[in-house]
């Protein structure tokens, strides 16, 4: 089985993904996989610890999938953007330095 976590701002983009994705949704659970959606409390707790979340489940899920999906307004929130491709780059920098992060500690461990 796979799991799709879909992390988003509040609990009204929380219901719309549901309504907006059900048929999609229940394509999914018909093949036997989860798609499940989380909020994290408005925009700057969804780009801030996000990216954190998303490498722990991947890390110890391999199989899964993990998306943010911030709205684009209000922009320059938590960090200066004023397009979708500027929102998405940023969160595939603060991703890659957080896994960059992590692998380094868990070396250090070893």
């Amino acid at each position: 089985m796979n799991e799709v976590f879909v992390y988003v701002e509040g609990p009204s983009d929380q219901l719309g993904m549901r309504e907006l994705l059900a048929d999609i949704i229940e394509h999914a659970r018909n093949k036997g996989n989860k798609v499940n959606f989380y909020t994290l409390g408005g925009k700057k707790s969804l780009l801030n610890k996000g990216p954190k979340r998303a490498i722990n489940i991947l890390r110890n899920r391999p199989n899964s999938w993990v998306f943010l999906v911030p709205d684009l307004y209000p922009p320059n929130t938590p960090f200066s953007h004023s397009s979708c491709a500027e929102l998405k780059e940023e969160v595939k920098k603060r991703l890659w330095r957080m896994s960059f992060l992590s692998h380094t500690r868990n070396q250090e461990e070893k």
